[in-house]
């Protein structure tokens, strides 16, 4: 496993950048595995395709950080996305730990 200290906002000067989150990968294939960030010591992000666990498809969804989506990612426009997925402009106001504790889904 390799390690990448991510940058917050590469637009600023470099000496004015901030890192930010850890992303962990693989040294052979390069694939995202994991992010972690010393802000939240208590979390591992895992990232969706790193995780091989079968699992059962989600009772509902949350689209986020609509504002910003490209014309051909957009769910408001693909009706068969927006059944049973609250969308939202920004980040909505719950954790996804809410979530999956409103959706019987916390482990």
């Amino acid at each position: 496993i390799k390690s990448y200290r991510a940058i917050k906002d590469k637009t600023k000067p470099p000496a004015e950048q901030q890192l930010c989150q850890d992303r962990f990968f693989c040294p052979q294939c390069a694939s995202y595995l994991w992010a972690h960030s010393e802000e939240w010591k208590d979390w591992i992000y895992p990232y969706a395709s790193a995780i091989d666990t079968p699992m059962k498809p989600p009772p509902a969804t949350a689209s986020i950080m609509l504002s910003s989506a490209a014309e051909w990612a957009d769910p408001r426009k693909q009706p068969r996305r927006a059944e049973m997925n609250k969308m939202f402009d920004e980040y909505p106001d719950f954790s996804l730990e809410m979530w999956h504790k409103e959706h019987g889904e916390f482990v």
